[in-house]
């Protein structure tokens, strides 16, 4: 049984319309008639509110059926093939969906990430040009110059390094974008 389905049943046992449902899981009517439809799938975070309010494990929502839960490494899907041959056709559109969500959001984690070390590099670089034009330089008695000069090419160094680190981002970031869009 697919998901829209299961969501239709369990609605109507309950006796439920579309509208007290959503108001329930706090979404829009036109949600639940998406996902009873199977025109769309809810995130993670309605998918365990609907298991709740309707005491059904996630197991039966997510594959469509019940199962044991086992924890070895053999019976855990780790990717949409898996997960396909785990829940058989009607569940595995689910299972792709949350393994697809949860890689997005470890991707937009990285994305943050790097962007973030990007930046504190190139504010690196500006404080040592701060550092470089508010330092005094002296020539001692002895005739010797007293000079930060190394910190303009650290500077240099800092901004190149956190302006390649903010441009690879963005252009691994349009390569997988395109190559989704392809897929």
């Amino acid at each position: 049984m697919d998901f829209g389905d299961q969501i239709r049943d369990l609605r109507r046992r309950e006796g439920l319309t579309q509208e007290q449902l959503a108001q329930r899981l706090m979404v829009t009517r036109q949600a639940v008639s998406n996902w009873e439809r199977g025109s769309n799938l809810p995130d993670i975070e309605t998918l365990i509110r609907i298991a709740t309010t309707f005491d059904v494990s996630l197991d039966r929502l997510i594959l469509g059926r019940e199962g044991n839960v086992k924890t070895s490494e053999k019976n855990v899907a780790t990717s949409p093939a898996d997960a396909r041959d785990e829940a058989g056709a009607d569940g595995s559109r689910m299972a792709r969906k949350l393994i697809r969500d949860g890689s997005e959001g470890r991707r937009a984690r990285m994305n943050v990430v790097s962007l973030a070390i990007g930046c504190a590099l190139i504010l690196l670089g500006a404080f040592c040009v701060f550092v470089k034009a508010n330092s005094v330089e002296y020539v001692d008695a002895s005739g010797i110059l007293h000079e930060n000069f190394f910190l303009l090419p650290m500077a240099a160094a800092f901004v190149l390094a956190g302006l390649v680190t903010i441009v690879a981002t963005g252009v691994v970031r349009l390569v997988r974008t395109l190559r989704d869009r392809r897929r």
